[in-house]
């Protein structure tokens, strides 16, 4: 009875290991199928997206994430301008950031707020110290996507005009974006979702800067 037992013991013990394999076998192929359709999918998107867009990766640099931004705002090299770009990792996308460069002659010193009319619908922008650089030509905002989901949301493919105000509450700087900018930010937030793109959580970065100010 003892070695009939104990030879039913070892027989169930190799058949979970058999078992166990082939589960896990099973789990990575399953894994592998799911990340080659993904990567299809990607694939797919990126090559639809090079008509508008700037696909660059740093080549000195392994493991980088494709960056991706807008081709006719980076050639024309205006001092004011509006777009937004983001990023591609593990065919997801992620880190998108909403950046307007205002010139001399349209920033606003000091300025604390960037307001948006569109088409009626106004969005308020409220600037945090790290988000603004003095260039030699005016100011560079570069937003985290948090802060701008409301403008992003607010523009779609039927949107007609779009208004800007640039305020330190006492003064402030209006103008109109052009078609382009419009048609690219809607474009650059529809791919940012169809790649499943992600926002930053607001409450994590506002701790951040609170970890900063502390420090």
């Amino acid at each position: 009875n003892m070695k009939k037992t104990i030879f039913i013991f070892i027989a169930l013990f190799i058949l979970s290991v058999h078992f166990s394999c082939g589960l896990d076998k099973k789990m990575k192929d399953e894994q592998k199928a799911k990340e080659r359709k993904e990567k299809q999918r990607t694939d797919s998107i990126l090559m639809v997206m090079k008509k508008d867009f700037v696909l660059e990766r740093d080549s000195f640099r392994e493991g980088m994430p494709l960056w991706i931004r807008p081709q006719k705002i980076l050639h024309d090299r205006q001092d004011d301008y509006v777009y937004a770009y983001f990023e591609v990792e593990r065919n997801h996308a992620c880190g998108l950031h909403l950046v307007i460069s205002s010139s001399e002659a349209k920033s606003v010193e000091g300025c604390i707020m960037i307001v948006f009319n569109v088409d009626g619908k106004i969005c308020n922008l409220i600037l945090q110290p790290d988000m603004t650089t003095k260039t030699e030509t005016g100011y560079r905002y570069n937003l985290y996507s948090a802060y701008g989901i409301e403008l992003l949301d607010s523009i779609t493919d039927r949107t007609k005009n779009v208004k800007m105000r640039m305020t330190n509450l006492e003064e402030y700087s209006d103008r109109t974006l052009s078609k382009d900018e419009v048609h690219l930010l809607y474009l650059t937030y529809k791919y940012f979702k169809e790649l499943d793109g992600q926002f930053e959580d607001v409450s994590a970065l506002s701790q951040k800067e609170d970890d900063k100010e502390n420090n």
